[in-house]
């Protein structure tokens, strides 16, 4: 059986543990049968072990208290918990741009782009709403009236809550 000593860090998980022995018999013989940072293997994989060493947003439920390991503070893993949200709302929001940028929305038998420069555009125009303006389709040039605009923002908007709400629909 592997045996395992905790090592405080300032990052999470807060704690690690570094192999010490690989026998009980090589614990002894390096002094470390009495350290209470010193925990065999199965504390770290078995979660049917009694004294189960557990993992919960990427910190460590237990950590190095007056040289003993003891429980984690509960506002330790809350912090923890709010730091991993936040992380993953930034890879939801990130994969959401990366999709808009190979995706098309379709108007009056054309395809747009919704890549990020093109979407500054069409906002340009819907906010300005000019009397005619040439945009770019995949087919090619398009000239867009004052009287299209309405139409062109309902689909490109469609299009938008569309990729978005798939996306929040995935998990993460």
């Amino acid at each position: 059986m592997n045996y395992y000593k905790a090592k405080e860090q300032d990052t999470l998980p807060m704690l690690t543990w570094d192999l010490v022995a690989r026998s009980i018999e090589e614990l002894v013989a390096l002094g470390l049968d009495d350290d209470t940072l010193v925990v065999a293997e199965t504390r770290l994989l078995d979660s049917e072990d009694p004294g189960f060493i557990s993992y919960e947003y990427g910190i460590c439920h237990v950590r190095i208290v007056d040289g003993e390991l003891g429980p984690t503070l509960s506002g330790d893993i809350t912090a923890a918990q709010a730091a991993l949200g936040e992380a993953e709302n930034v890879v939801l929001i990130r994969n959401t741009g990366e999709k808009f940028k190979n995706l098309t929305f379709s108007f009056d038998s054309k395809s747009f782009p919704l890549n990020p420069a093109a979407n500054l555009i069409y906002q340009a125009i819907i906010e300005t709403t000019p009397a005619t303006t040439t945009i770019v389709s995949l087919e090619g040039e398009y000239i867009l009236t004052s009287g299209n605009i309405a139409g062109f923002k309902t689909a490109f908007y469609d299009k938008i809550i569309a990729i978005n709400n798939e996306i929040i629909s995935l998990p993460v």
